[in-house]
């Protein structure tokens, strides 16, 4: 049980997020921290892009569960495209404003992009560590050990610095 109840701020979710959680078994966390978890179409359609795979089918049961929302963007699910961002990254920005939400994305390009949009960011380390602060994780070890063996980038020293920072 978290120490603190939630964030009333909902949480938009980019698909490179919603898939690694979806590979260390973590996708129930963003529903638990923050008031929804919202994908928007283009993002959950970027989820599914390859269905057989164990995670495209983890978010779809989420999303079945009502753990992750689907949304619609506002002004259209097809947003037109920016310069150096993905149709689903652009979405999660628009959405982001739309809602006033925090937006969960680890792209450089898309993080940067968002916060000079003015949104609060989030990353998948981000999300994990606030998921330790509310007593949702005992520890962060496993689970970034378990990121990287997925596939999932994050560097030596951001994992050395986050443990150290947390702790461990």
């Amino acid at each position: 049980m978290p120490n603190s109840p939630r964030s009333a701020d909902p949480l938009v979710i980019d698909a490179g997020p919603a898939l690694a959680l979806a590979r260390i078994g973590k996708l129930q966390l963003p529903a638990k921290l923050f008031a929804q978890a919202l994908l928007p179409h283009p993002v959950y359609a970027g989820c599914l892009a390859r269905p057989d795979r164990a995670d495209a089918k983890a978010v779809s049961d989420a999303v079945a569960q009502r753990l992750l929302i689907r949304a619609d963007v506002p002004g259209g699910n097809f947003p037109p495209a920016v310069a150096g961002l993905g149709a689903g990254e652009v979405a999660l920005i628009r959405l982001s404003l739309d809602r006033k939400a925090v937006a969960l994305l680890d792209d450089k390009a898309a993080r940067q992009a968002a916060l000079n949009a003015g949104l609060r960011v989030l990353g998948v380390i981000g999300l994990l560590r606030l998921s330790k602060r509310h007593g949702l994780v005992t520890t962060l070890r496993s689970d970034l050990d378990a990121l990287v063996k997925s596939g999932y980038f994050l560097s030596p020293t951001l994992i050395a610095d986050t443990l150290r920072a947390e702790g461990e």
